[in-house]
């Protein structure tokens, strides 16, 4: 199994009605797996790469955001900047297009959209001078 592949099936408890769906799921363009915090997503989504990757199918795992451990006993998990670079990403973009929407606005709504493309400006300013040095260094002490 590629290390990759965040999950042990071992330990997994077996939920075949919610693996029936993701199967039917994946049969089309896109699936979509949501839930709160610790309801099993990625438990649920790796059990099947598990499975699949048994039966001799290809798996591609890819995670926006993953951990590994800081110390060799396992104890201790610091997470990867990756996902906070694609939150990041992502908050530029939808912060561009709120600012350029309420741009369009400004002759009908003149007060709210300037206030709204300021906090835009300032929300993408923010995003971009990010200093991944102080985020590590914070992160450590986790």
């Amino acid at each position: 199994m590629p290390p990759s592949v965040p999950i042990d099936p071992k330990w997994a408890i077996a939920r075949p009605q919610l693996m029936d769906r993701l199967t039917r799921g994946a049969n089309g363009p896109l699936t979509l797996v949501t839930g709160a915090p610790g309801a099993g997503k990625t438990t649920l989504v790796g059990t099947r790469a598990v499975a699949r990757l048994n039966h001799g199918e290809p798996v591609a795992w890819l995670s926006g955001e993953c951990s590994t451990p800081s110390r060799p006993s396992g104890r201790r998990w610091r997470k990867n900047s990756s996902g906070h670079l694609w939150a990041r990403i992502i908050g530029i973009i939808m912060a561009t297009i709120s600012a350029f929407a309420n741009f369009m606005f400004i002759p009908y709504y003149p007060v709210w959209s300037i206030v709204t493309v300021a906090c835009s400006v300032i929300a993408i300013w923010a995003l971009c001078s990010y200093n991944r040095g102080n985020a590590l260094r914070d992160t450590a002490r986790y």
